[in-house]
């Protein structure tokens, strides 16, 4: 008895460690589009001046590809396997990841560009599912606070590499590292409760529901406020840091300190609570006051990296989502809406990129845009997390 227990648990330990290093991986691969402004443009010969609009190219291939992978993948993977499509997924963003670190002509940058945004768009969903499913309810925030920390690391990482390494050979890390996972692929097993549910007699897709579609539609509307932050950020970075004498880099650095730092207290806060809900609301509403306070103090390169350890510490409420979003449906759906959520919250980015100056141009002030943007925003999550029902710990073998 004791040695098939320990033969479960280095199975489960290596299944969580492979959601981790993919986590990383991922995140690593998607934070390479904001800390590389200038470096694959200057390579394709691209003018200051078609600058933005090349980078807005790259973010809405890489994003639009994350929308059309998260309805792909994440049915799949309640369909087919968790791990085959998770490997699957690893492989093709490895591979289109080493190859934008060869490639010599911006419009298959481009299409690489949204072939990696396709791979990468359910793997964080569908392997938080695979590690809350095989870990015990009572302990399963501090496990997904574990998986978030090796995103915090790459996003650290990779911003202190860019200053010091050529863009290329980033891309080309990154799909190694990628690629280095798979060396996993056999060693990993799907969770009891899967393997439970595909013995089961086949029942179907439960998404069109009105009760599953409206879970669904409130969890979106409350993980957007921080991609918002994610969109501003783009427009912030093309003069703002120059003027503070300040690299972006940095910036993206102190945004990983801040959720390594509050990644664990808000596993910690959501047990003393017993509540996700209250939780989210709590960094909500920290992160509406923290934006706000962003545009409207005199700026010095000191309040900038306090301001971006900040929404580092209050965006930590998106894994306390996701978790809310995997204990509030059933097996059939739950990697599909879990990749959902998170996909659809990651794919806003390039919606707001290209919103924001559209609204902008009925102000002709960007403080007053992001703000009545940020606001309705804030609003709705709010008022949806009010119409969502919690299910704190919930036994998920449903």
């Amino acid at each position: 008895m004791k040695v098939r227990n320990l033969i479960d648990l280095i199975k489960k330990n290596i299944t969580l460690l492979t959601v981790c290093c993919a986590y990383f991986s991922n995140v690593f691969i998607v934070n390479l589009a904001y800390v590389l402004k200038k470096g694959p443009f200057d390579f394709f010969r691209i003018s200051e001046l078609e600058m933005v609009h090349a980078n807005s190219q790259s973010l809405i291939a890489q994003h639009s590809g994350m929308l059309i992978g998260v309805l792909v993948f994440g049915f799949l993977a309640d369909r087919k396997g968790r791990m085959k499509i998770l490997f699957f997924s690893v492989f093709l963003f490895a591979v289109s990841t080493f190859l934008i670190g060869i490639v010599t002509n911006f419009k298959l940058f481009l299409v690489l560009k949204f072939i990696t945004g396709f791979g990468i768009a359910s793997e964080f969903g569908i392997g938080l599912v695979i590690v809350v499913e095989k870990y015990g309810n009572k302990i399963r925030s501090y496990y997904v606070a574990f998986v978030a920390i090796f995103g915090y690391l790459a996003m650290f990482l990779v911003a202190f590499l860019a200053k010091h390494v050529e863009w290329q050979n980033l891309y080309i890390f990154g799909g190694l590292v990628s690629l280095f996972i798979m060396i996993f692929r056999f060693s990993t097993f799907e969770s009891d409760i899967f393997i439970k549910f595909k013995k089961s007699p086949k029942r179907e897709f439960l998404f069109f529901e009105t009760k599953n579609f409206k879970g669904l539609f409130y969890l979106v509307l409350t993980i957007l406020p921080i991609y918002f932050m994610s969109a501003s950020a783009n427009f912030i970075s093309v003069s703002y840091f120059k003027d503070i004498k300040l690299n972006i880099s940095d910036s993206v650095q102190y945004f990983a300190l801040g959720g390594i730092s509050c990644i664990v207290f808000s596993a910690v806060f959501s047990k003393k609570l017993r509540s996700r809900k209250g939780v989210i609301l709590f960094n909500i509403v920290l992160l509406f006051v923290t934006f706000v306070a962003f545009f409207y103090v005199e700026m010095t390169p000191r309040f900038h990296l306090f301001f971006s350890f900040l929404f580092g510490l209050f965006g930590t409420y998106q894994f306390e989502l996701l978790l809310f979003s995997i204990e509030s449906f059933s097996t059939q759906m739950r990697a599909f809406a879990t990749t959902l959520v998170y996909g659809l919250g990651r794919s806003s980015v390039f919606l707001f990129s290209l919103l924001i100056p559209k609204v902008d141009f009925f102000f002709s002030d960007y403080k007053k845009t992001c703000f009545l943007i940020l606001t309705i925003l804030c609003l709705l999550a709010i008022f949806s997390l009010s119409k969502l029902k919690e299910h704190y710990n919930r036994d998920l073998n449903f």
